[in-house]
Parts: C-alpha cells; sequence; structure tokens
C-alpha cells in the first residue's frame, strides 16, 4: 500500500510538472507584441529635428527603445523612450514616460511626463516635466518646472523655476522599462530574424521597383527599389482587411531616394512584414511603410516610416508617420470647364489609374483658359495664372501626384513630357 502511494505521488508530481514545462513553452512560443513600438534598437536610436508647426506630422507615434542612447530633434512629439544610456530631447519637443540608465537633457521649451535617470537630469528654459528621479544632480532652467523631484544629488534652480500640478501616476507606460525587458525585447527580434530562415518560398533577385504584390510570403536575397518615385511598389489586398504580405530577405533592403508604396483595395501597413538579414538603407525623401525585423542598421535619417522598425543595430529617422494617409482614387473629371476647379485642386494629392489613352491636343476652357498636350509636354495658359504639376510618382501602375497650382497670372508654361501622361487620365468628360 505504501509503495502504491508513492507511486501515485509521483505520478502526480510528474505529471504536473509535465503540465508545467507545456505551460512554459506555450508561453515561450507565443510572440512578443511589439506592436505599440515605433523603433526598437539594439543600439542608438535617432530622430531628426524639425521646424516649428503646429500641424506637423513630424512625430513619433509609438514608443521608442534602445540599448543605448535615444535623441529626439526639435519639435518632434513621441511617447515613452526607454534609454540604456542617455536621452536628449530638442527644443519645444514633447515625451511622454522617459526612462535612462545614464543622464537626461530636455530640451528649451520642451515638455515630457515622468523622468528616471541613472545619472544627471537637466531641464532647459522653460522646460516642463512631472515627476523626476535622478542617479545624480537635476538642474532646472529658466522658468522650468517639475511636479516633484527625488534626487542623488543637489538641485539647482535657475530664475522663476520651481513646481507645476502635472502628475502623471495613472499614466501606463510600455513595457520596456528595464535592461531585462529590453533584452526581452531584443531576443524576440533576432528570434524572429532567424526563425525566417526556415521559410518555405522562392528566392528572387533584384529591383521590385513598379511590381504589385497580392497577399503571400515572399523571399529575396536582396531587395532594391531603384527607380524612386517613378515606380513605385504597390500591395493589393484584394479586399480583404486582414491580407499579410511577408517579405523576408538574406540580404539588405535598399530604397533609392523618393521611393514610395502604394496600399490598395484594403491593404494595410500593419500588415506588411519585412524580415531582412541586412540593413535598411532609406534613400533621401522616401518614405517606408510596413514592420520591418532588420539584421543590421536603419538608415533614413531623411525619410519616414508608415509603420515601425525593429533592427539590432543603430535606427535613423526623419519622423515615423502616425496616419500614413493614402491618396484617394478621384473620380473623373478632376475639374469643370472653369480655371477655379483648377485652383480648388492645389495641394490636392489624388490617385489616378493609369491609362493608354491617346494625346490630347488642345482645350479651351469657357474662360479662356487654353491646355495643350503632346507626347513632348504640356503647356498652359491662362489669364488668371499658369499651372503647374509637382510629379510625385508616374510611369506603371497607379500614380500619385499633387495637382495643379494657380501661380502668377498670363502666359504660357511648359511642362515636361511626362506629366502629359497624368493630364490625359483624367479628362474624357472634357470636349476637344
Amino acid at each position: 500500500m505504501e509503495n502504491q502511494m508513492e507511486n501515485i505521488v509521483l505520478k502526480t508530481c510528474l505529471t504536473g510538472l509535465t503540465l508545467c514545462i507545456a505551460g512554459l513553452a506555450t508561453v515561450q512560443s507565443k510572440e512578443m507584441d511589439l506592436s505599440k513600438y515605433s523603433a526598437i534598437s539594439g543600439a542608438v536610436i535617432s530622430i531628426a529635428a524639425h521646424p516649428e508647426d503646429v500641424n506637423s506630422d513630424y512625430h513619433v507615434n509609438g514608443h521608442l527603445a534602445a540599448q543605448a542612447a535615444v535623441t529626439i530633434g526639435a519639435h518632434t512629439v513621441v511617447n515613452d523612450i526607454y534609454a540604456g544610456a542617455a536621452v536628449t530631447t530638442g527644443a519645444g519637443s514633447n515625451a511622454k514616460q522617459i526612462t535612462a540608465g545614464a543622464a537626461v537633457s530636455v530640451g528649451i521649451n520642451a515638455t515630457a511626463q515622468d523622468i528616471n535617470a541613472g545619472a544627471a537630469v537637466t531641464l532647459g528654459a522653460y522646460g516642463e516635466v512631472g515627476t523626476i528621479k535622478s542617479g545624480a544632480a537635476i538642474t532646472l532652467g529658466v522658468g522650468a518646472t517639475y511636479y516633484a523631484a527625488e534626487a542623488s544629488g543637489a538641485l539647482t534652480f535657475g530664475a522663476e523655476a520651481g513646481q507645476n500640478s502635472r502628475e502623471y501616476s495613472d499614466y501606463v507606460a510600455g513595457f520596456i522599462d528595464s535592461t531585462d525587458t529590453m533584452s526581452d525585447a531584443m531576443t524576440a527580434i533576432t528570434k524572429k530574424i532567424t526563425d525566417s530562415k526556415a521559410v518555405d518560398g522562392v528566392i528572387s533577385n533584384g529591383d521590385i521597383s513598379g511590381t504589385t504584390f497580392g497577399p503571400g510570403v515572399y523571399k529575396f536575397r536582396a531587395i532594391n527599389l531603384m527607380w524612386g518615385s517613378n515606380a513605385p511598389v504597390t500591395f493589393d489586398a484584394n479586399g480583404d482587411p486582414d491580407a499579410q504580405f511577408t517579405m523576408i530577405s538574406s540580404e539588405a533592403m535598399t530604397l533609392s531616394a523618393g521611393s514610395t508604396f502604394i496600399l490598395i483595395n484594403g491593404a494595410k501597413f500593419s500588415n506588411i512584414t519585412w524580415i531582412l538579414g541586412g540593413a535598411l538603407n532609406l534613400g533621401a525623401g522616401s518614405k517606408f511603410q510596413g514592420v520591418a525585423y532588420v539584421n543590421g542598421a536603419v538608415n533614413g535619417a531623411t525619410s519616414s516610416v508608415c509603420g515601425s522598425v525593429y533592427a539590432i543595430e543603430a535606427v535613423a529617422v526623419d519622423y515615423f508617420d502616425s496616419e500614413c494617409n493614402y491618396p484617394t482614387p478621384v473620380v473623373c473629371p478632376l475639374w469643370d470647364d472653369t480655371h477655379y476647379s483648377l485652383e480648388r485642386l492645389a495641394n490636392t494629392r489624388v490617385l489616378l489609374p493609369f491609362t493608354d489613352s491617346k494625346d490630347i491636343t488642345h482645350h479651351t476652357f469657357t474662360d479662356g483658359t487654353e491646355i495643350q498636350v503632346s507626347s513632348r509636354g504640356m503647356e498652359i495658359y491662362s489669364d488668371y495664372g499658369y499651372s503647374r504639376m509637382k510629379n510625385i510618382s508616374s510611369g506603371r501602375g497607379d500614380n500619385a501626384w499633387n495637382a495643379p497650382s494657380i501661380l502668377n497670372p498670363g502666359g504660357w508654361t511648359r511642362l515636361p513630357a511626362h506629366y502629359s501622361t497624368y493630364l490625359k487620365l483624367c479628362t474624357a468628360d472634357l470636349t476637344f
């Protein structure tokens, strides 16, 4: 009887251990949710400075986390910042919670919520923050204010500096707030990159400019967009808003200057996953879209990201576009028979379907505005002013462009040949 009881206890313990191990395996196999973070880096993160503009899109919609330093430029808005080293925020910037392993410097007229720094904290003139915890001294510039302060060193006040009522005790910060959670995030990123090597798929190599991708998994050696705005890459969800696109590369991805992506028929940037075996190189003025896991650096100091980048090495980005606005399809005609409709289109971004319609030779609006189009170019004349189109993308597939802006009155203006294409697309209802 005693031996039977021991066997029962032993079996119970082993069964419990098996369940525990199975449960642990389930937890470990579940992918870490990084979606609240715009950028995570195994090195430094740098977000560019921008001019002051209350209507600016120059901001970071999600959190930032880096194993080394984080720097955000002037007038940049960001959520939480975690840095294993120092944090620097530019003049007029706005951050939420800041956690740093070293010093924190908040710029002139900048704001932040609570700050937890491993070293000294410096608050620029007229800056405003919540609670400060400093591993060294705290220095407040002229007119700077804080809610509460705890420092291992001296607390120094500039003229008119003092306390405010900005308490953030009810704010829920991002989960990366220590070296351990930062390490967990980097482990998850590394695993995502490593696991992608086992994914089946036909491997291709070369330039994907002008290509349209449907839902699915695509594998490459290197990924290049060499034609910039002249040949955007299109993702077509075929009407399925949950459609997933997975782009796997064993090498780097490089976008030439001005490169763009077009998402149609329900495609979402959050459903486009890039897993790169090398760096992500973003040419000047390019706009990257998707969620990227990068086995290298993200080099895009003059480029924007609509989505997130999770990199083993440094991240440098101009800004993250939180709204990710896409061109709206246009119903032809783009204008009625007066020059005023041309003027209404000024600075409007639209999406036009590409067609092979014939050249338009000449049209006179009822108000006297004239348009001449040929394969060599387009000319517009109006007593009210002449129009100019600024090309964003052209040539293949869907084309985005800035519509005409009425400028100086009188005289003909001539535009390059590729502008002719745009005018031809939506003039079927005009009489010639």
